[in-house]
């Protein structure tokens, strides 16, 4: 799967998406290419 540029956020949301169905077998095992704009990380805690 090929979606070029996406918000941090939105493709987030569809990787946990997609990791769901690919738990329940709803679907194959699938690879996402993807970029997203730069983000910065503090860690969980922050």
């Amino acid at each position: 799967m090929s979606l070029g540029l996406v918000p941090y956020g939105e493709a987030f949301a569809l990787q946990r998406s997609l990791a769901g169905a690919v738990a329940q077998g709803a679907i194959p095992e699938t690879v996402i290419f993807l970029e997203h704009p730069p983000v910065v990380t503090v860690g969980r805690r922050t």
